[in-house]
């Protein structure tokens, strides 16, 4: 299809054959029945004036009309420009975009999301679709609804319109992976920002992580529990890097977490030729990237499978970094393994630290910032402030570029530490606290970086985001976008 204008889009939804009215309501009306009301059908108030949600195009035709509404509301602009802005608005609305230039935001209601779920879900309807409905997936409902609906790609799209994809990550719980996971599609992917530019976590779906016994950790649910193949794996990969990617995102990414939610080097879960297939895939799809994060376990670690990613990377003539990326948790060896179970000694860390420095990979350690009941403030600064230390000389002895990667404890579903939240034992820490404990380390030989992900996985009143910790969540993000001190202060 050549350069798409509005007025092609137009052509293609009047086919929908909908009436717009003159007047609308904000939101779109639902009965307790979950039925819809339609602009166009007549009065609310009368139940055969009601319908039900069954294709795709219903819902384009809901939004559009919805739009139109609004814009005629907020906006005086010639007939020629209102054309224009509709359409961009409607993409911005699917990729929940926020358009510098307009104000006051068109955003569609607080429930649009879910309902269209609920709706979707006992009508004729793509399943894959709506379980991305329902994790508020906006990157890959577009990728799949934009060639479908205008016959355009959505990187195509993108560009005509200058908009870019939203860059969150979508809500996946254990309940949804449950129901909506199959072999062939990875769980998550989403981009972020650091301090080395753009970068992408990708989560593949794999058996569950075999340890599963960390307190506070439930990333185990989200695994599948069987083996999935390779073949099934090697799609994953290939949809995640090849078709869910604008082609602007490829040249902007500079850096690329790969995980499986458990140890992508356990290979129980992950077969090493998918993990080499990925690592020579990212090399070849992303032009720019600088550096492959591996998130693991420290036990599975392969030292000859280090050497053949690396050379993998040579041999693809890519001069790209390699760091690990393994969970500590707490520093404090009977808070680590008595209480939270994790089953690591500081001496495999150690070990760990000098097989890396030898191979000149990086190395990034989590740690949790109050990650047990019972434990004060004061427990927590003393607990991550002792792991700074001995990290920093881990880093001189071995010669080894180190990160510690600091997440403030949410309460997750399913877990330990959820019981003891619902029993009032447990409260998740202020941000406030842990921006003033990260700021004391300004001047440190080693890396930090703050986790600000809740990953939609925490019970109700159980994250560390929260009303009033906005101030503190922007300045973690400018602070891990630049690693600058000031932004804290």
């Amino acid at each position: 299809m050549n350069h798409i204008k509005a007025a092609d889009i137009q052509k293609k939804l009047n086919t929908l054959d909908l009436i717009i009215l003159p007047e609308i309501a904000n939101d779109i009306p639902v009965t307790p029945e979950h039925n819809i009301w339609f602009p166009g059908q007549g009065s609310r108030t009368y139940p055969g004036e009601f319908s039900r949600i069954t294709t795709y195009a219903d819902i384009i035709e809901i939004i559009r009309l919805w739009v139109e509404e609004k814009l005629r509301k907020s906006y005086d602009l010639h007939p020629e420009e209102e054309e224009g802005l509709l359409y961009e608005i409607l993409v911005a609305l699917l990729t929940e975009c926020k358009l510098s230039e307009t104000d006051p935001l068109i955003a569609p209601p607080d429930n649009w999301w879910s309902q269209i779920a609920i709706n979707a879900r006992e009508e004729e309807f793509p399943f894959e679709l709506i379980g991305f409905i329902e994790s508020r997936d906006a990157r890959r409902i577009l990728f799949r609804i934009i060639p479908a609906l205008l016959d355009i790609e959505c990187d195509q799209l993108m560009k005509q319109m200058d908009l870019q994809l939203p860059d969150r990550s979508s809500v996946v719980t254990p309940g949804w992976v449950k129901h909506y996971m199959k072999g062939d599609r990875h769980t998550q992917s989403w981009i972020y920002h650091s301090s080395s530019g753009k970068g992408y976590f990708l989560v593949l779906f794999t058996r569950g992580c075999q340890h599963a016994k960390c307190a506070g950790c439930n990333l185990h649910l989200l695994g599948c529990r069987e083996k999935i193949s390779s073949e099934l794996i090697n799609r994953q990969v290939e949809t995640a890097l090849c078709r869910e990617l604008l082609d602007s995102e490829k040249r902007e990414i500079k850096e690329i977490v790969l995980s499986n939610n458990g140890s992508i080097f356990d290979e129980s879960t992950l077969p090493t030729a998918s993990l080499l297939y990925f690592v020579s895939k990212a090399s070849h799809e992303l032009p720019n990237l600088k550096k492959i994060i591996l998130e693991t376990r420290v036990e599975p670690v392969d030292i000859i499978l280090l050497e053949k990613i690396k050379e993998t990377l040579e041999f693809d003539g890519k001069n790209i970094q390699v760091e690990l990326a393994v969970g500590v948790e707490i520093f404090d060896d009977e808070a680590r393994n008595k209480y939270y179970k994790k089953g690591l000694r500081i001496e495999q860390l150690q070990e760990l630290a000098k097989e890396l420095g030898d191979l000149g990979i990086k190395l990034r350690c989590y740690m949790m910032y109050k990650p047990l009941p019972g434990m004060t403030r004061e427990e927590a600064d003393e607990d991550i402030a002792k792991a700074v230390d001995y990290f920093s000389r881990l880093s001189k002895d071995h010669n080894i570029d180190l990160t510690i990667h600091i997440n403030p404890t949410f309460v997750a579903i399913g877990t330990k530490l959820a019981e003891a939240f619902e029993k009032g034992e447990y409260s998740p820490p202020d941000l406030s606290d842990l921006r003033k404990l990260v700021l004391s380390f300004e001047g440190s030989s080693i890396n930090i970086y703050v986790g600000i992900n809740d990953e939609g996985l925490a019970v109700p009143g159980g994250s560390f985001i929260k009303s009033g910790c906005e101030k503190d969540l922007d300045r973690f993000k400018k602070f891990n976008f630049t690693g600058d001190f000031q932004y804290l202060k």
